[in-house]
């Protein structure tokens, strides 16, 4: 099933729908949705970028297709680290990132601003500063504000709002982990969906998310959908982030009654 261009935002699947290299995945994909989120889950030995002739490959299907595409950042970055060593190796983790997926022109960036576990209560204030210094950094190397995205976690997304205010950066609205770490889904729509660039969207079950979204609550997904085409005035990437074909198919269907 194809979605492509049937909603007044981009529909976005991930990287890792096929059990299959970036490419592949591309290739299969650029027919059923708008944008791709190219997922680099971890450290680079763990999920290496792509090759520099991948890109390229990607960027003629981007040409021919119209495709956009989302980059997730590996999900181990440090950018709010106690030890500067860590925070730096994270930082320049991320040129490298920018640097190599240039080619594509991404929409948008996704980052996990992760906290340290164990840390004392009043560590948000020290967190938050160190952190703010590597997203300076980032920008001072040249990436857009607005395609720096970060994304709603285990935390309350309050924590990020200074970040957010002070470098004019955009949330990626999570609300599958929204639901899945107990917040007000409807209260983070209302909160935040105006300064997110990025929307994730997947079920829950249990404790386990990112579940297809016969797993959503429906009330929550009308409401969503029609706050998003009430800001349809804002270019927005609503991304199906599930890792499985079965999953993006179920995912499709659920999309499909809200046209």
């Amino acid at each position: 099933m194809s979605l492509k261009g049937k909603f007044p935002f981009s529909i976005g699947a991930t990287s890792y729908t096929l059990a299959d290299k970036v490419v592949p995945n591309v290739e299969f994909l650029s027919s059923l949705v708008d944008d791709i989120e190219i997922v680099l889950f971890e450290s680079d030995k763990t999920c290496p970028l792509p090759l520099e002739g991948d890109v390229e490959k990607i960027a003629e299907v981007k040409r021919s297709s119209g495709l956009s595409f989302t980059i997730h950042l590996p999900l181990d970055l440090q950018l709010g680290h106690q030890d500067k060593g860590i925070r730096k190796q994270s930082i320049e983790q991320c040129k490298r990132i920018f640097q190599r997926m240039e080619p594509l022109q991404p929409f948008g960036y996704v980052f996990h601003c992760n906290r340290e576990l164990g840390l004392q209560p009043d560590f948000n204030v020290h967190w938050l500063d160190r952190t703010s210094e590597s997203l300076g950094a980032l920008i001072d190397f040249g990436v857009e504000p607005e395609k720096i995205c970060l994304e709603t976690l285990d935390y309350s997304y309050t924590l990020l709002t200074p970040l957010i205010e002070r470098y004019h950066v955009r949330y990626c609205l999570d609300i599958g982990h929204v639901i899945r770490y107990g917040f007000n889904p409807s209260q983070a729509i209302a909160d935040i969906l105006t300064c997110s660039r990025i929307v994730h969207i997947h079920g829950v079950k249990g404790k386990r998310d990112h579940a297809d979204l016969r797993h959503f609550d429906a009330g929550v997904m009308k409401l969503l959908i029609e706050k998003l085409v009430d800001h349809q005035i804002n270019e927005r990437v609503v991304t199906l982030e599930v890792f499985s074909t079965d999953d993006l198919q179920g995912s499709l269907t659920v999309m499909e009654k809200y046209l």
